[in-house]
């Protein structure tokens, strides 16, 4: 059989991809069972034979029913290895694949880190600042606004700083949707804003980083 010697051949080559063994394991799968019937139909005919034919015939069949089912043992060996391969080559193309999203994502986090490390604590200190500014002119709106109030002069009352600067939507509670109710975790040159810079002064995180 043709596909005998093309399997045998594609089984000498040393190094193969996942690819490539896939399709030559179709290939040798769908032969087999070509394979199977050819020598179910040659046993059949020697076994009309064995009364009526002389033996010069009978050896024919039988020869060539060996042959065929040689080849069919072939093809399952083969088909067996076939498998075997591909399991082994699925295996290290997946290890390579993630090995190299590893290297990846390795590189980003690095960088990302790096870029934390030196941007990070003046952003935040920054914005604590202006946090800190914020609520500093909310307090003296609010004083003001108490006067006003007391003086009857509802139509004069200051609008909010903050909600000047950054709209609050309708359908979000007030409380958590202000600069004040911000979260920052210290970092070395930064103590950390709100409830991260609380719970990290109460484990005694911030005196080890910022002193």
């Amino acid at each position: 059989m043709k596909i005998i010697e093309n399997v045998l051949a594609f089984l000498r080559t040393p190094a193969t991809n996942a690819e490539a063994l896939r399709a030559k394991l179709a290939e040798v799968s769908e032969a087999i069972p070509n394979a199977e019937q050819e020598a179910a139909r040659l046993a059949a005919d020697r076994a009309g034979l064995l009364i009526t034919a002389p033996d010069r015939e009978i050896e024919a069949v039988e020869r060539r029913e060996a042959d065929t089912r040689r080849a069919l043992d072939r093809l399952r060996a083969a088909s067996e290895e076939l498998a075997r391969r591909l399991a082994v080559a699925e295996a290290e193309e997946a290890k390579a694949r993630l090995d190299a999203d590893r290297a990846e994502a390795e590189k980003t986090a690095a960088a990302v880190a790096a870029k934390v490390r030196d941007r990070y604590p003046k952003i935040g200190r920054e914005l604590a600042a202006l946090v800190h500014e914020v609520e500093q002119a909310e307090a003296r709106v609010a004083c003001v606004n108490e006067a006003l109030v007391a003086a009857g002069r509802l139509d004069d009352l200051l609008r909010p700083v903050e909600a000047r600067a950054i709209p609050e939507p309708p359908e979000v509670l007030p409380g958590p949707y202000r600069l004040g109710a911000c979260s920052l975790v210290p970092a070395p040159g930064f103590p950390g804003l709100g409830v991260a810079r609380e719970r990290a002064e109460i484990a005694g995180v911030v005196a080890s980083q910022i002193g």
